[in-house]
């Protein structure tokens, strides 16, 4: 239901900061200047921390590092395991008697279970924590991994793959919530494009090191066991990861630090097994499906998991089905296929870096511009700069494709495309962090949800489709309802103010301490209340 008025922007940079902009924005410039700030003195801590060791903004920078790292890991293996397969179909199908394109079903039941799986992630850690989630899925994901490299036949290959890729996904859709958990504001986004260039790169090494594997024997069929037995090494590495680095990320900052419940050993906040009561999140089973769901459908959240979906489903239909085209076409082998995945790999790179450079910069430019006060809307200028070059691509590979250009150009259009979705990703990310920062898990997971399941009906349909309607035909389409999709962008730069005050953020944005220290107006009477709470 929509709300009373809330702010529509946040202050960020107090050193930025005018009297005629603090009078605007109805805060105390001077309350605002006692606030703990960041190490250069530049940015506010959004949210305050308390003093509490145990609060997971107060970790070491370490243990911070330690803790990406070893999630962004296991955030590789959904779609690295995924893509794995694309250059294992026609093997697998001289194996059992198959066809490529039949086995391919095995593939896109995968993909669609990652988004399956990445909303039980969230739910079950809003209940039981972020820890004991991802080690038991962890764990259950490597079993089933294993069980992929040793199927002696397709149904049980089947089988495997679909329960792989449901307990693969927690650190994919729960890294988001992890950042936040553990990052503040000001140093969210440069978080985020690392965590999101790990797994946005993931479906283009899976093929190199599958392509390889097959690469060394072509005449023997059965290597494809240890490009999935290669892969289930990799499963069980990150669930070491997980075992040694992470911690419980979750805390509860609206209990004081005085009265924060005891969390337990080091084995009951990892297994969930043997925690003190209390220790748990604040969520039962109902709370935590009802936030799901109540996340989902505010226009703003609707509006970039249908842009970030569509221009994603290409990534996944090609990546999952591009030796099917390549080696009739080119007469490529394992070794050019593999050789032919490191465009992806280098774009991706490329887009990585030009992100963790736009990024920040449009941040600290609007920040400067705008006296430290933040704006939302202002992230999704980098997805503007990147669908040109979205579009190019699509429409290069169709023209490539039709005309039997020189596989170069395939090449670079890929890459220019690849370029594109990476450059965008944390754009579409971080607004969603921005504007609704206590839903971050549940958004996390809606765009990972709409991003497998463009990507699942495209690898269903991409080759039957792009050979009864033409490859410039086929891939024309792919790049209007890219256009299509990416006019949401400019509408949410529009709309997004007023589309946030009608439909603001479930839960506390900040801790009420905060608000009520920088607020004017001095009312807490209400812990919800809008006007003290609400930051974005």
């Amino acid at each position: 239901m929509p709300s009373p008025a809330a702010p529509k922007q946040w202050v960020v940079r107090d050193d930025e900061l005018d009297e005629a902009t603090a009078q605007k924005q109805h805060v105390d410039a001077e309350a605002l200047h006692q606030l703990k700030h960041s190490a250069d003195g530049h940015h506010i801590l959004i949210p305050q921390p308390d003093d509490n060791p145990r609060n997971p903004l107060n970790w070491s920078e370490s243990k911070k590092w330690m803790t990406l790292i070893a999630i962004s890991f296991a955030a590789v293996l959904p779609d690295y395991g995924s893509a794995t397969g694309a250059t294992t179909l026609i093997p697998q199908g001289i194996d059992w008697g198959l066809s490529p394109n039949y086995v391919n079903h095995s593939q896109a039941g995968n993909v669609f279970m990652l988004g399956v799986g990445g909303i039980f992630a969230v739910a079950f850690s809003n209940v039981y924590g972020r820890l004991p989630v991802a080690f038991w899925m962890l764990a259950l994901s490597a079993v089933f991994a294993v069980l992929c490299a040793a199927a002696p036949d397709f149904k049980t290959f089947f089988a495997a793959r679909i329960l792989q890729g449901f307990f693969s996904a927690p650190c994919q859709a729960t890294g988001l919530i992890i950042v936040r958990d553990i990052y503040f504001f000001h140093s969210q986004v440069k978080k985020v494009n690392i965590w999101s260039g790990f797994f946005i790169l993931s479906p283009y090494v899976g093929p190199i090191v599958s392509a390889a594997i097959l690469s060394s024997n072509p005449m023997n069929i059965k290597l494809w066991h240890w490009s999935f037995g290669s892969y289930s090494m990799l499963c069980a590495l990150a669930f070491l990861g997980v075992v040694l680095f992470v911690d419980e990320t979750w805390y509860n900052r609206d209990i004081p630090e005085d009265l924060q419940p005891a969390t337990g050993g080091r084995i009951a906040r990892m297994t969930g097994i043997g925690r003190p009561k209390g220790s748990s999140t604040r969520y039962t089973l109902y709370e935590a499906w009802y936030r799901m769901f109540a996340a989902l459908i505010k226009p703003p959240v609707l509006a970039v998991c249908i842009s970030f979906g569509l221009n994603f489903a290409w990534v996944v239909g090609i990546n999952t089905t591009l030796p099917i085209f390549l080696v009739p076409l080119y007469g490529f082998g394992d070794k050019q296929i593999a050789l032919f995945y490191f465009t992806p790999v280098v774009a991706n790179i490329l887009g990585e870096m030009a992100a963790h450079i736009i990024n920040p910069r449009i941040q600290e430019i609007f920040l400067k511009r705008n006296h430290g006060v933040w704006k939302p809307e202002a992230r999704l200028i980098v997805n503007l700069i990147a669908f040109p070059f979205c579009l190019l691509g699509l429409v290069l590979i169709g023209f490539a494709f039709e005309h039997h250009y020189h596989y170069m150009l395939i090449s670079f259009a890929w890459g220019v495309y690849v370029f594109s979705i990476m450059l965008s990703t944390a754009g579409y990310y971080q607004y969603l962090l921005d504007i609704y920062p206590t839903e971050s898990g549940e958004l996390s997971a809606w765009v990972n949800f709409f991003r497998v399941l463009g990507g699942f009906t495209v690898s269903y349909t991409i080759v039957d489709f792009v050979n009864s309607k033409g490859a410039i035909h086929a891939f024309g389409i792919f790049a209007g309802l890219s256009t299509i999709a990416s006019l949401f962008v400019p509408a949410l730069m529009y709309f997004g103010p007023s589309l946030r005050k009608a439909y603001p953020s479930v839960g506390l944005a900040i801790p009420a301490k905060t608000a009520d220290f920088v607020s004017v107006e001095k009312d807490t009477g209400s812990m919800e209340k809008t006007e003290v709470n609400q930051i974005a």
